[in-house]
């Protein structure tokens, strides 16, 4: 569905990166509006300093990659309400520590993101 701005694969590379599966994670729940809204809104503040710097296709990858990594990141909250209840409580998704994961998705976002803005 977002594919022209998130990159082929796109939910197999946000599963990859949560460490998640089809059944906990699954197309539908990574296209939710809410979830593209909130990562978009993650990212639109840096868009007018970016319009220049994204001139390449490895720019664009990079910036791909960033908004996938926000979008993991906001979906490990959705996540952390989901394992509360059957099918999801089983120990497969409730050992994980999805708030730690969130802060690292989030951290690694951030972090491209400035690498991305001072890049000439």
């Amino acid at each position: 569905m977002y594919e022209e701005y998130l990159g082929e694969n796109y939910h197999d590379e946000v599963r990859k990166t949560l460490g998640a599966d089809k059944k906990l994670c699954t197309d539908t729940m990574i296209d939710a509006p809410i979830n593209i809204e909130a990562m978009k809104g993650m990212i639109s503040p840096a868009i007018p300093k970016l319009k220049s710097n994204v001139d390449s296709e490895l720019k664009f990858a990079l910036l791909s990659k960033i908004a996938r990594y926000y979008l993991a990141g906001i979906l490990c909250v959705a996540i952390q309400s989901r394992i509360k209840v059957p099918p999801f409580n089983e120990p497969k998704y409730t050992r994980k520590d999805w708030a730690k994961k969130q802060k690292k998705c989030m951290d690694k976002a951030n972090t491209d993101l400035v690498r991305l803005l001072r890049w000439e």
